[in-house]
């Protein structure tokens, strides 16, 4: 499970630019740097702030659960959250934040993996276009 430290949940990431600069510059490149150096930075900004408005969409209103779902983004598929196991987690938004974010996490190993091998990453292209 990611696990982020104190001065990582204290930044401005409150709001669109905090978080995507926040995201794109120090968080990605201590946790998804593979992915951070494969990309130009804008192409990043765009779909950290595509991650962080489809996490808004399921109800995730709390920063640090947008750094969770799009860190899920990157290391399972950008459409992680249409595939059994996590469409119901997504999809349940009367329950607290963190235990979604939780259950996620504790998602089997066979949907985990079916998650990964099936993801679309053309999905990107969504935020790409925007």
């Amino acid at each position: 499970m990611l696990v982020l430290r104190d001065d990582q949940l204290t930044l401005p990431i409150a709001d669109e630019t905090g978080f995507t600069n926040w995201f794109v510059d120090d968080f990605m490149p201590e946790f998804l740097d593979d992915f951070h150096q494969s990309l130009p930075r804008s192409r990043l900004i765009q779909r950290a702030c595509y991650g962080r408005n489809l996490a808004l969409r399921f109800g995730f209103k709390d920063p640090v659960s947008h750094t969770h779902f799009v860190y899920l983004m990157w290391e399972i598929g950008p459409d992680f959250f249409t595939f059994p196991g996590f469409k119901d987690i997504a999809e349940e938004s009367s329950k607290p934040e963190q235990q979604r974010i939780d259950a996620f996490y504790q998602v089997p190993a066979e949907l985990d993996k079916a998650a990964m091998f099936g993801s679309d990453w053309h999905r990107w292209e969504q935020a790409d276009n925007n």
